[in-house]
């Protein structure tokens, strides 16, 4: 694939998804934070069983679903709906930018989390990168 493709594709999907939360806060103006949440639900599983279907792999994923679907389940539960619901209904109480902003501290986070219940070591700059994702966030959500 041309590398100029591949950049367009990646802008995209970023596009995508930093317009969630805009949309999401223009959506929350007109129905409540639970039906914005069941419609992305939708909107998603629409899109990736339409993705399946294009590919050709749905004899593969059904073979998987059937293999364990307690645990695709508990992904989808937990990993997309509890997520995004609750995402959405901290979005009901602040702005878009606040909301993604929070989201995107989420590799943070996860690093903290891997130090503290996995004992993973961070090297200098990756401590710096955190610190500063960390006063970024708060600078931004001050409104300063």
């Amino acid at each position: 694939m041309n590398p100029a493709v591949r950049w367009l594709k990646l802008a995209a999907v970023l596009t995508l998804w930093a317009l969630s939360f805009v949309l999401n806060e223009v959506a929350l103006d007109f129905v409540t934070p639970t039906t914005v949440a069941a419609g992305r639900w939708v909107v998603t599983a629409t899109l990736a069983l339409a993705l399946l279907a294009h590919r050709r792999q749905t004899g593969e994923f059904r073979r998987a679903l059937r293999v364990d679907f307690r645990g695709f389940a508990l992904l989808s539960l937990v990993g997309v709906t509890l997520l995004y619901g609750l995402q959405i209904v901290g979005q009901s109480r602040t702005t878009a930018i606040n909301a993604g902003l929070l989201a995107n501290t989420v590799p943070v986070f996860t690093a903290l989390l891997a130090v503290t219940t996995l004992h993973q070591r961070i090297r200098p700059v990756g401590w710096l990168g955190i610190a500063v994702a960390l006063v970024g966030a708060w600078i931004v959500s001050s409104g300063g």
